[in-house]
């Protein structure tokens, strides 16, 4: 896709949680490490062998990966946190802990119904997305998916 849109890209493999880009940019995607369960539909076999003890440490590195990702944004810039978990606790719990840390910059960014298309049924009372396996039926059904979309209030 990068080739077809004339554009170019820097792969870059580092740890997230320490990562520097030297530079600020204008938006970040976080498609955070997570346990997955948003698959099941998919991949019944992911929930063999998970343990609840398995989200905590998730949970913990993707707000750190958020809260170092923050800190690369110019002002006004965008993040969007993803997974591909139905857990609360990497989702709206993630989120709402990243709005209510004072020493992040970030506020939250509500994805609008207009926005999400033929996804707007997914869009929630916070203005995230919290799909799940059994919405959208009529197209096959999807993965389960949280999304939230965070400004940088930086500067």
């Amino acid at each position: 896709n990068l080739a077809r849109l004339g554009m170019k890209a820097q792969c870059v493999t580092a740890d997230g949680r320490s990562y520097d880009p030297g530079r600020t940019v204008d938006a970040v995607l976080i498609d955070a490490p997570c346990s997955a369960t948003g698959t099941l539909r998919r991949r019944p076999d992911i929930l063999r062998g998970r343990q609840a003890d398995d989200i905590k440490p998730l949970a913990i590195l993707q707000a750190d990966l958020i809260r170092q990702a923050a800190t690369w944004l110019k002002p006004g810039g965008c993040l969007v946190y993803a997974t591909c978990s139905l857990q609360f606790e990497e989702g709206e719990q993630i989120a709402d802990s990243i709005l209510a840390d004072e020493s992040v910059a970030l506020t939250s960014d509500p994805v609008t119904s207009e926005e999400a298309g033929a996804f707007a049924a997914a869009v929630t009372s916070t203005g995230a997305l919290r799909l799940r396996p059994d919405m959208f039926a009529e197209i096959g059904g999807v993965d389960g998916f949280f999304v939230a979309r965070f400004r940088s209030v930086g500067g």
